[in-house]
């Protein structure tokens, strides 16, 4: 996520004659490709292809280059010092508020499992919001068979582990899956402030190695008291638990210690983390603490995923109300419109949506078939994992473009389905 911020942002502050001496570089790069001797035809076909690409580039500079810089007043915050705090670094606080309410044993701890349903739900729903977008949905059309294609695979792939021997299996999937799914959002937020810092863009993959190593350290931690994903390691061999835990302590003490010392020449240099940066490393690294505490594996995992989901919602409802609140577009776009625009509205949907969801699940145990809900559910589970790697995938010129200047605080003008064609790359 850092990274393509950082490039959008440096196309943004390239001035004109830059640009142009960029466009007859690649024209002169192009033009000497046809050098060398072919035949009449086979250079026209491939000066026609090279066009199509050069004219790819110019759209997305062009797209870029029309983006104002962030406004000062958001500075190093994505929204607001409260907003941030509350919403993002946060999350490893909710995390424990949420699990001391469920290991008090109370009043409100019995409605703990219905809460987390529902801020869950919530937030597996949110990420189809992004198919209502009209330049959004142009994109996934022209790679149909990964956004539409994927999802349906996963459908019967589930299937074919639920009701048929390898339930163990999918459980760990969706155990491992669900964690790195977790820390690359983790470690998407943190490259955000470190862009917004100021940060080096060089220090990405050590900061990602410390998160991502710590979250899974301590994700390997619980093992033992997850039977699924202990069984299928304990039939490779009896020591492979506690063997993955060692590796994976020993990596991230090592992966810590090298980002601390990248911190500490960072700092010398003259290019401190800021406070808001700081609070969102502190968040990346502390977000998988219940597993360190919690000994049931099935409450760790929803300390952990509450934060987890309360970043995702604040995230893509901030991303989508700055970038459609004043979008007209297609019927489907208006109506993320109206309800980026009133968040009680989102709030009503994601219930309804919420609520419907739990009736099938009353309906389908009522008539002993409660194994087609889990099914369902499981499914949904990973098909989310599996399309928020293709929509925040920064690697993606459209992506970068569409994304990238609306959370640097940046205004670029709308996107249509046509540009959007035009930026797509295979």
């Amino acid at each position: 996520m850092g990274d393509g911020v950082a490039r959008v942002a440096a196309a943004a502050l390239k001035p004109d004659d830059a640009e142009a001496e960029d466009d007859e570089a690649e024209e002169g790069g192009e033009a000497g490709k046809l050098d060398g001797g072919a035949q009449p035809g086979e250079c026209v076909s491939e000066a026609m292809g090279h066009l199509t690409e050069l004219r790819k580039r110019t759209t997305i500079r062009r797209i870029q280059n029309s983006m104002p810089p962030a406004p000062a007043t958001r500075d190093r915050w994505i929204e607001s010092p409260a907003f941030d705090t509350l919403l993002f670094a946060a999350a490893p606080l909710t995390g424990l508020a949420f699990m001391l309410v469920v290991l008090s044993g109370g009043f409100f701890s019995r409605y703990s499992n219905l809460l987390f349903f529902a801020v869950g739900m919530a937030h597996y729903f949110t990420t189809f919001s992004f198919f209502l977008g009209d330049a959004n949905l142009a994109h996934y059309k022209t790679r149909a068979l990964a956004f539409f294609g994927g999802p349906a695979l996963i459908l019967l792939g589930v299937a074919a582990l639920r009701f048929g021997p390898g339930l163990y299996v999918l459980l760990a999937i969706i155990y491992v899956w669900n964690a790195w799914h977790v820390l690359l959002q983790s470690c998407g937020i943190l490259s955000l402030y470190r862009h917004k810092a100021g940060g080096p863009r060089d220090e990405k993959p050590w900061a990602n190695a410390a998160v991502i190593s710590v979250g899974f350290a301590l994700l390997f931690w619980s093992v033992p008291a997850f039977e699924p994903l202990r069984s299928l390691e304990m039939r490779v061999a009896w020591w492979l638990p506690d063997a993955l835990f060692a590796a994976a302590a020993f990596v991230a003490l090592i992966a810590v210690g090298a980002y601390v010392f990248r911190i500490i020449k960072r700092t010398r240099a003259g290019q401190p983390m800021s406070f808001a940066e700081l609070l969102a490393l502190a968040a990346a690294l502390l977000i998988f603490h219940p597993y360190a505490w919690v000994r049931n594996t099935e409450n760790a995992t929803a300390g952990m995923l509450i934060g987890h989901f309360v970043q995702y919602l604040a995230l893509v409802w901030l991303l989508n109300r700055r970038k459609y609140a004043d979008a007209v577009g297609s019927r489907r776009q208006n109506v993320l419109r109206a309800l980026v625009r009133r968040p009680p509205l989102i709030a009503a949907t994601l219930l309804s949506l919420t609520a419907a969801v739990y009736a099938f699940d009353r309906g389908m145990r009522v008539i002993g078939h409660e194994q087609i809900y889990f099914w369902l559910w499981n499914s949904l589970a990973l098909s989310h994992f599996y399309l928020d790697g293709l929509i925040w995938s920064f690697k993606n010129p459209y992506v970068r473009t569409s994304m990238a200047p609306y959370l640097s605080g940046g205004r670029p003008p709308a996107l249509t389905p046509a540009v959007a064609a035009a930026a797509t790359t295979s």
